[in-house]
């Protein structure tokens, strides 16, 4: 796999990790609102408006790191949230506070605050970095709008990827559910 391949797999990958994330805090923004508020960090008037925002920025970033424009802003402004997430993790861990939910949802899962959060927040830092730095032609309208032929963005190697990314994708996500289901039997038998 050569640096364009790898680039092109971790850009979609951040795509359905920001989908996934932003499309089950937009089915449940009342219960988002909620955990943004418990993280203790926001005035109580920014916390809905950021809640809000922040949903929509996911959702917009998902969407253009799947056509591929503006790669390496898009890729800037992941990092940025990323790391605007783990500092409010890192901040409620040295409060104490590790009994609040993450609020990552989606394909991120829904985990307590722990320090295993910011190192998989560190990684997908490093990966979208990565998608920066690279900035791959394929799948990429910028490559098109730039000159680039339909078969260099287009081509075999890029379906290829992209039906590793959605195996990837899809093997994550059923190891999320295991994990909650798991997390979930446990606390049943631990009431009983």
């Amino acid at each position: 796999m050569n640096m364009d391949q790898l680039a092109l797999l971790l850009r979609l990958l951040l795509a359905f990790l920001f989908f996934t994330t932003a499309w089950s805090k937009l089915k449940k923004m009342g219960e988002h609102i909620g955990i943004v508020e418990d993280y203790k960090i926001l005035p109580k008037r920014l916390v809905k408006p950021f809640a809000k925002g922040e949903v929509y920025f996911e959702l917009s970033l998902s969407l253009l790191l799947i056509v591929g424009i503006y790669q390496d802003l898009t890729a800037l402004a992941a990092v940025l949230l990323l790391l605007i997430y783990t500092t409010a993790i890192t901040v409620n861990l040295l409060r104490g506070r590790k009994e609040i939910s993450c609020g990552c949802g989606g394909a991120a899962g829904n985990h307590q605050l722990s320090g295993w959060l910011v190192l998989r927040n560190a990684v997908l830092i490093v990966l979208a970095m990565i998608v920066y730095a690279v900035n791959t032609p394929l799948l990429s309208a910028d490559a098109l709008l730039s000159g680039y032929s339909i078969a260099a963005v287009l081509g075999l190697e890029m379906w290829v990827l992209l039906l590793a990314a959605v195996a990837a994708m899809f093997v994550w996500t059923i190891v999320n559910e295991m994990q909650a289901i798991s997390n979930e039997m446990r606390s049943f038998w631990e009431r009983g």
